[in-house]
């Protein structure tokens, strides 16, 4: 008789197990992506790194994943309605996972594809010991602006110093244009800003040796081994201020006792 009431009592204690919700398993629905995807993503913001703020050393872009198609299904990770106070973002799915950034920098390789022929093309060479781009220095800075700049070499110090920001903040911005497969408009090249939605393959590597956190690639081309088409340059704008609303809620600190290890960093490809 105490057997058997011993095993209602854990039948019992497993059922409640079973029925009890832990918050963490809505974190962990949240990031049950496929590990290959094709989605929709919108630039959000592009900044220099933090460590340095400078754009001599890169520009990281941040984008947001707002759908993706899980086989014939789109589904939406971020939903944006418009109110007097403006515009309201929910994460119905949660916010892991939604984020991604791509880095361009000095050691950065800037190769591209040639939308006409396929063919493979180059910017500057990287140096086989530092590693850096030959169209990523200081001096290939200034001999640009003076064959641009009428005077340069005249010039104070300060207005040289942000003539030679600027293109470094060009250089990294063509490159992300070209990333993103944008097309020529008019005979000028389309750069990315806040707000533009393209297209673009999510790619979830899960963490190798002792890596605590896993890797995410996004690109308009498959990685080696996938068997999936390039995608076009297509693009839409919606508002800035979208990207900004955007950004702001999936960034937002939110105290909670379950989700105090959560990592809100963006993930660097």
């Amino acid at each position: 008789m105490v057997k058997e009431k011993e095993n209602e009592f854990i039948i019992q204690e497993k059922n409640n197990m079973e029925n009890w919700f832990n918050p963490m398993d809505l974190v962990e629905q949240s990031t049950k992506l496929p590990l290959l995807t094709e989605g929709k993503f919108m630039v959000l913001r592009t900044v220099p790194p933090k460590k340095t703020n400078s754009v001599r050393d890169g520009l990281v872009m941040t984008l947001a994943l707002i759908s993706y198609m899980d086989g014939d299904k789109e589904v939406e990770l971020v939903s944006i309605t418009e109110g007097a106070e403006g515009y309201k973002v929910d994460l119905p799915q949660g916010k892991r996972g939604i984020l991604a950034t791509k880095y361009r920098g000095p050691k950065s390789y800037f190769r591209f594809k040639d939308e006409t022929t396929g063919a493979d093309v180059y910017l500057g060479n990287n140096d086989p010991k530092t590693k850096i781009n030959s169209k990523c220095t200081l001096e290939a800075a200034e001999e640009y602006m003076t064959v641009k700049i009428d005077g340069f070499a005249n010039l104070p110090q300060d207005e040289k110093d942000s003539y030679i920001d600027d293109y470094f903040q060009n250089f990294f911005t063509f490159a992300f244009a070209k990333d993103l497969a944008l097309p020529e408009e008019d005979g000028e090249q389309v750069l990315p800003v806040p707000g533009m939605v393209t297209q673009l393959y999510r790619t979830y590597e899960p963490p190798q040796g002792d890596d605590k956190w896993g890797n995410i690639t996004v690109s308009k081309y498959p990685l080696r081994g996938q068997n999936v088409p390039n995608l076009s340059g297509d693009y839409k704008l919606m508002p800035a201020e979208i990207a900004t609303a955007i950004y702001q809620k999936i960034t937002e600190q939110v105290d909670t006792p379950f989700n105090k290890d959560f990592n809100l960093d963006d993930d660097i490809i």
